[in-house]
């Protein structure tokens, strides 16, 4: 029978720059969902949102390197195009109407980005 290979062992020296890059990384993909998705307006006035992750994080990180452009999939532009039209329709009615119709779409365009 086959052994199975003896467990990786990763010290805290090492393990302390996997989980910067990390935190970093998920900052970064926080900052860009907050960014698409707006804040509903209650009775016309936008309520205040504060930032997820702290600028200083981000900064101190070493830009990742630019691939190639690759042309999108066919699939992913239409993707794209429904999201930029019904989507954003959508949602600038239910902000238009405001009060719990723009609360509950920006709960449910905010839990959708998340995931």
């Amino acid at each position: 029978m086959d052994e199975p290979p003896p467990p990786v062992i990763v010290s805290r020296i090492e393990l302390t720059p996997i989980i910067r890059r990390l935190e970093a990384a998920t900052s970064r993909l926080e900052d860009m969902a907050s960014a698409v998705v707006e804040a509903p307006k209650t009775n016309g006035a936008s309520p205040a949102v504060t930032a997820a992750a702290p600028a200083a994080a981000v900064a101190s990180q070493p830009a990742a390197p630019k691939k190639a452009a690759e042309p999108l999939p066919q699939m992913i532009e239409d993707f794209d195009t429904f999201i930029d039209t019904a989507v954003k329709k959508y949602v600038n009615l239910s902000n238009e109407i405001g009060g719990p119709v723009a609360e509950q779409v920006y709960s449910q365009v905010s839990s959708t980005s998340q995931s």
